[in-house]
């Protein structure tokens, strides 16, 4: 039987948490639904994820996420937040309720890593709610801080990174292994191929009007500017984000690596 994970976004729907250049239930859910979406697409994973949608008060809130974690049969429990504070504060770090400083430890490093942000490491919290009252390890996650702009841009030109890192870190220590089934990434209408991962970087031309993005997940108040046809640009990454894949430009934007959109210079 394989080993499980629950995975929680702090906070809910109507009891909000912080908000700042970026807003951390928003965040929370979107870090939830990725890492999980990787765990069963790329490893051989299994787990539930939660978001609470219901309750009208801290308490409440508290209580159902606590109650959903220890409603499931799984091996670790993981809840993701961020942090805020003054202007200055910066980094990554993972709350644990005393025994799991270790593994805690592993896991604020390789967010950090990803990140680029400084490694505030791990803390014992014994005062949180859900630390001390589920049944299984539990970590907390404090992903970067709302409240700091360099954080929050770089939480979004890396989000797919941290979120690799997180589903690696779970996956070995539930002892997954990574899928063997190959996929052939398509657009939505099944029509527009990607250039992929390996494909070659440097300059790349438009060759139909298409528009950057300051994170990977395209929404539209992440938009920055429309390209038009004809327009050159350096790429110097490319991502997976789901079933699609992204262009990193050098001016630090996103652009889509739909091949319909773009050709080799």
């Amino acid at each position: 039987m394989v080993n499980k994970y629950v995975i929680s976004s702090g906070h809910g729907k109507i009891v909000r948490g912080a908000s700042g250049y970026i807003d951390e239930v928003d965040e929370a859910r979107r870090v939830v639904n990725r890492v999980d979406q990787i765990l069963r697409e790329e490893y051989d994973g299994d787990g539930w994820t939660f978001h609470d949608n219901t309750s009208r008060d801290q308490s409440t809130n508290l209580r159902t996420i606590t109650n959903f974690h220890n409603s499931k049969p799984r091996n670790i429990d993981i809840s993701v937040h961020f942090n805020a504070g003054v202007a200055k504060a910066t980094g990554v770090e993972v709350l644990h309720h005393g025994k799991h400083g270790v593994i805690a430890a592993q896991l604020s490093k390789a967010m950090a890593d990803a990140l680029g942000l400084p490694n505030r490491g791990q803390k014992v919290r014994t005062d949180l709610y859900v630390l001390k009252n589920t049944a299984k390890p539990a970590l907390l996650l404090e992903v970067c801080f709302v409240s700091n702009k360099h954080d929050a841009d770089t939480y979004k030109a890396k989000f797919e990174k941290l979120c690799q890192a997180i589903a690696k870190f779970l996956a070995d220590y539930l002892g997954y292994k990574k899928s063997s089934t190959t996929h052939v990434e398509v657009a939505s209408n099944n029509t527009e191929t990607f250039y992929k991962t390996g494909a070659p970087l440097g300059l790349y031309r438009v060759k139909k009007v298409c528009s950057t993005y300051s994170g990977v997940d395209f929404t539209k108040a992440d938009k920055l500017q429309t390209l038009k046809v004809g327009t050159a640009f350096t790429v110097t990454d490319i991502v997976k984000f789901g079933n699609k894949y992204r262009f990193k430009t050098k001016m630090g934007e996103w652009v889509s690596a739909k091949r319909a959109y773009l050709e080799k210079v």
